[in-house]
């Protein structure tokens, strides 16, 4: 006969080390209606200055060629700087300046493309890659489509040094440089002085490639102008609007892309936030755990209560409009992989993901799973950044290897694992870095993927999951013995015949293949015997999805190999 969780039952208040504040204190004002809610776009000067040239450019543009050809005033600034030029024609200029013309080659060109693109791919910045390839097409389909409308011929009465083909406004050469060049600045250089550095360097190559197309008589001088400076532009705005430096910045470090900079100006957003809606005083922030989170920001925070300065330290989540997307795109793929496994769908904005682990983690705390205490979460950017807090477990250590699990440590671990069945929950995501030690207490932490009524395939596969992690620090003999006591042997052998493949956190996949190779073997050795249970799970949504996502994905494909592979296509 198998123990119930009733038998011990788990005591809420043993979470914090002193009394934690009881909740999140009552909001004492509110913020006015129609009030500022969304931080606006933070393009920087050089970012609104682009703008402002963008204007400038596309006025001129419109006034010199409202007639379909340059006007007289365009003209004749056009000749007079072909003329100045030509007068001062060497053999030595003319062979340096075909040396400099060679910025805008094809090969030239497609080194300072591709070069990026493997940068950002090693680095997996997929969101940069992204608006890197998206500004050469947009610069290029552009450049090429008003060539074609405009049909500018040549520069007349000049002769050619230097070999072109097609129309010459605006410049497709200098445009391809100035759009590469930028944008490489901005995906690959962190911002600062060495990012200003590249930008000047950028804008010398290109002024030295104008100067030499029209010196070698290719370009009317204001072709080679609109086509630097409108490049240019949509190389910056893309940057600016689409990858911020606040939130997306350049670094080559190992850490992972989930974890957000706690720079002044989001530190100051989680002081008002927190003084705001909830009464407490930020004392301090700082990074905690991130080596073992992957989905969001890790902080551990030290605050006071604003009614009676009391302080406590208390766990916090930063979620961002980045993370939802990383799960929107997480989900799709397992979809694509394996079928749904469980409920695979999407959040749809970053406020349903923090109010469903706030929610999750009341549920489990209700039913009697050992946790930590929910603290609600704050708000520091509507529908972009919040903040989830909890409980901070002092003196909780990770159950991996190095952990020393005495029998209730593991009667515990079980225990939580007895009581989500009975409740009929699922945490979905159990490894080393979720379960916390502290005696012989074992909590569950980070509930973001919990599951209410889940099916008995993703409950054996928690059970498996706790067994693998428990065994990484003590025997799998005395795992078993201890799991046997709650658990049929029949169930646990279903266990691990589920526990393969992605039924296994990565995390927990890493320990047990340095540390444990062979402890799934030896659980199965255990256990009565059972057939592997399928992962693949087949469905028409499944099958449109992957149907749709391949057709998307080639075309888009397809599209980047031809522009990245000839500059000059269109």
């Amino acid at each position: 006969m198998t123990a119930r969780p009733e038998d011990d039952a788990v005591v809420h208040d043993d979470v914090g080390e002193e009394p934690p504040l009881a909740s999140l204190p009552l909001i004492k004002r509110r913020r006015p209606a129609g009030g500022p809610e969304r931080r606006p776009i933070e393009m920087g000067w050089s970012g609104w200055a682009w703008t402002v040239v963008v204007v400038v450019l596309s006025l001129t543009w419109i006034a010199g060629f409202a007639e379909g050809r340059p006007g007289g005033v365009l003209q004749r600034a056009d000749v007079a700087v072909l003329d100045a030029l030509v007068a001062v024609r060497s053999d030595a200029l003319t062979s340096a300046a075909r040396a400099i013309a060679l910025l805008g080659s094809v090969g030239a060109v497609l080194f300072l493309r591709w070069a990026p693109v493997v940068v950002l791919a090693v680095f997996q910045r997929g969101r940069t890659l992204v608006v890197f390839i998206g500004a050469l097409l947009f610069a290029r389909v552009a450049a090429s489509t008003l060539t074609w409308v405009i049909g500018r011929p040549r520069p007349w009465d000049v002769t050619y040094l230097y070999g072109w083909e097609g129309y010459a406004h605006p410049s497709t050469p200098l445009a391809a440089l100035a759009v590469v060049a930028v944008g490489a600045g901005y995906a690959l250089v962190p911002a600062g002085r060495w990012r200003t550095r590249s930008m000047w360097v950028a804008g010398i190559l290109v002024a030295l490639l104008g100067t030499a197309r029209v010196y070698l008589g290719v370009d009317h001088p204001s072709d080679a102008l609109f086509g630097a400076i409108g490049a240019a532009a949509i190389a910056t705005l893309a940057f600016r609007l689409f990858v911020p430096d606040e939130i997306f910045p350049v670094r080559y470090d190992r850490g992972r892309a989930a974890h957000l900079a706690i720079d002044e100006r989001r530190e100051q957003a989680i002081r008002e936030a927190l003084d705001e809606q909830a009464g407490l005083e930020l004392v301090t922030v700082e990074p905690f755990g991130e080596e073992g989170s992957g989905g969001s920001t890790p902080l551990r925070l030290e605050v006071r209560r604003g009614d009676d300065g009391r302080p406590e330290t208390v766990f916090g989540k930063l979620y961002s409009a980045g993370h939802l997307r990383a799960d929107r795109w997480y989900k799709l793929m397992r979809t694509i992989l394996y079928g749904e496994l469980e409920d695979e769908v999407a959040f749809e904005s970053v406020r349903r993901l923090v109010e469903y682990e706030d929610y999750m983690l009341r549920v489990m705390r209700e039913a009697g799973v050992r946790s930590v205490e929910p603290r609600g979460f704050v708000e520091l950017e509507a529908e972009r950044e919040y903040l989830l807090l909890m409980t901070f477990l002092e003196r909780a250590t990770e159950a991996d290897q190095d952990a020393e699990l005495s029998d209730g440590a593991i009667d515990d671990g079980l225990r939580n694992i007895r009581t989500m069945w009975d409740h009929g929950l699922a945490h979905r995501d159990i490894k080393p870095g979720n379960v916390l030690v502290r005696g012989d207490q074992v909590f569950l932490i980070d509930v973001a993927f919990g599951q209410l009524r889940p099916t008995p395939w993703r409950q054996v596969v928690d059970l498996a999951n706790m067994m693998l992690v428990l065994g990484l620090a003590a025997s799998p003999e005395r795992v078993y013995e201890r799991a046997v006591q709650m658990f049929e042997p029949d169930e646990i052998g279903e266990a691990f015949g589920a526990a393969r493949g992605p039924a296994i956190p990565r995390q927990l996949r890493e320990h047990l293949k340095e540390h444990a190779p062979d402890l799934i073997e030896r659980f199965q050795a255990l256990a009565p015997e059972h057939d592997p249970i399928a992962i693949q799970r087949w469905s028409m949504r499944r099958i449109v999805m992957t149907a749709r996502t391949t057709v998307i994905g080639a075309a888009f494909l397809a599209l980047i190999a031809v522009n990245l592979a000839d500059p000059r296509a269109s």
